[in-house]
């Protein structure tokens, strides 16, 4: 499968990316509520340029 390159997609799009993401998040963790390896697999061919996020805490 192609890589997806978020340069490419529309703002109605790109919102989804936020929710596709954390549920791929969930699906690793040991104790998740939802499984979704399709979110997983499509997360790993994600291009996402911009800024990282990670060090930031939750609040």
């Amino acid at each position: 499968m192609s890589e997806v390159n978020s340069q490419t997609l529309s703002s109605v799009s790109e919102t989804l990316l936020v929710t596709l993401y954390l549920r791929a998040m969930e699906t690793q963790r040991p104790d998740a509520l939802i499984k979704d390896e399709k979110a997983v697999a499509l997360v790993g061919r994600m291009s996402l340029d911009g800024p990282s996020h990670s060090d930031v805490p939750i609040r």
